[in-house]
């Protein structure tokens, strides 16, 4: 959600890793919040990945899912990052690939108030 008095633009998202390293979502998936998306105060947005990747690079980055760290690069040159770390986690489905989203993305938008 953006919390601020102003609205921004969000033009990307990913999750940043312990050791600052990021990992960049350049597909988004059809049930994600389009991007660029002009979030107004109090407006909100989610963006979502296959669990099953982010399995795959924390595995070969040897980390825990639970150390990630979301965030959303805004089109006025802000990368802003959530309040709380990991993310919420949706457990397979049938395809064996769930989905997760960003964590608290209620403070990713817009941290001036």
């Amino acid at each position: 959600m953006n919390t601020g008095r102003s609205p921004v633009t969000v033009n990307g998202w990913g999750l940043r890793c312990p050791d600052g390293q990021n990992m960049v979502m350049i597909n988004n998936l059809a049930w994600s919040t389009p991007l660029p998306h002009r979030l107004e105060p109090a407006a909100d947005g989610k963006w979502h990945i296959l669990t099953e990747d982010v399995r795959t690079q924390c595995e070969a980055r040897g980390i825990r899912y639970q150390d990630l760290v979301a965030y959303v690069n805004l089109a006025d040159g802000r990368t802003v990052g959530a309040g709380k770390r990991g993310i919420n986690w949706k457990e397979a489905e049938p395809a064996g690939r769930g989905h997760g989203y960003l964590s608290r993305p209620e403070t990713c938008a817009n941290p001036a108030r």
